[in-house]
């Protein structure tokens, strides 16, 4: 029975997120959302982008660095004839040990980790055409620094593409929208870890059956939040260096808006070209900041 129920359960959040996808898409309309600065094909909202079609159009790369791949790596398609390394927070014998933990993923598909990023990008002295990151931007405390050192590591005349999910279509889908002067604040205080309120927004707020209608922020009780929780969420973060969970919350929408006012403000050198996909597979769109000739996008 408890298998049954359980997979009613998973069908329907599939189902769901199927619907309110395309409820998103036709309420705002392909000309709102999308716009001539977010993707020149006129059928975008008829074909959905991959990762594996996405990141096709690093074909012209010769060398590629992805990051935060875990134990799915996103370019492998692309071995042949091009380098590509790999960095994450941990080693690669670190993430074998956390994929062995965790249900669902594969020890084995863990590549060689070039960068422990608990080092930071600061220690990468190669220069790469492009950068990858799947999943992974949203992870990141400080993310005008992040995309400096991208933009360093690929000389200024490389590019960066990288999928993130859209908090709609998430656990995150009543948080409250990543504005820019979150963005702005995490940079002037030269953050490192998550904030306290990013903790607290996963632990005590987030949602896993947001496609039900559950708003975490009025349905507490039923979690039995309380302040014994709240202090020991508090103590934990205190004692710890870093806790990963999600430091932003985006739209393709909000995400395209933060970028350009980053370029406009001068926190990042303005790219050839900033292209949003808005409807990628599963719950996540793409982006590509583009300083390159190489890259066709």
């Amino acid at each position: 029975m408890d298998r049954i129920k359980l997979a009613l359960k998973s069908f329907l959040q599939l189902f769901i997120i199927v619907i309110v996808r395309e409820y998103i898409r036709l309420r705002y309309g392909e000309d709102k959302i999308i716009g001539k600065d977010y993707i020149d094909s006129k059928n975008s909202s008829k074909k959905r982008m991959t990762r594996k079609s996405f990141y096709s159009y690093l074909k012209p790369c010769e060398s590629i660095l992805e990051i935060g791949c875990f134990d799915r790596p996103s370019i492998e398609f692309l071995n042949k004839n091009r380098k590509i390394d790999y960095a994450d927070y941990l080693s690669k014998d670190e993430l074998i040990k956390r994929a062995k933990n965790h249900k669902g993923r594969n020890p084995n598909n863990v590549p060689n980790i070039k960068y422990v990023l608990s080092e930071g990008l600061e220690q990468i002295d190669e220069v790469y055409d492009a950068v990858v990151s799947s999943s992974c931007l949203e992870h990141v405390p400080d993310l005008i620094s992040h995309l400096n050192q991208v933009i360093r590591i690929t000389n200024g005349r490389g590019a960066y593409l990288f999928s993130v999910p859209d908090k709609r279509l998430t656990f995150d889908h009543f948080n409250r929208e990543t504005t820019i002067i979150d963005v702005l604040t995490a940079y002037l205080e030269k953050r490192k870890r998550p904030s306290l309120v990013s903790v607290l927004e996963h632990y005590c707020f987030t949602s896993q059956e947001w496609f039900l209608g559950e708003k975490p922020f009025e349905t507490y009780k039923k979690k039995s939040l309380n302040m014994q929780k709240i202090n020991k969420i508090f103590e934990r973060y205190q004692s710890s260096e870093y806790i990963d969970v999600h430091c932003w919350n985006f739209t393709p929408k909000s995400m395209k808006n933060i970028i350009s006012l980053l370029v406009e403000l001068g926190y990042i050198k303005k790219p050839k070209s900033l292209k949003v996909f808005p409807y990628g597979s599963a719950n996540e769109f793409f982006v590509c900041i583009n300083y390159s000739n190489k890259i066709n996008l």
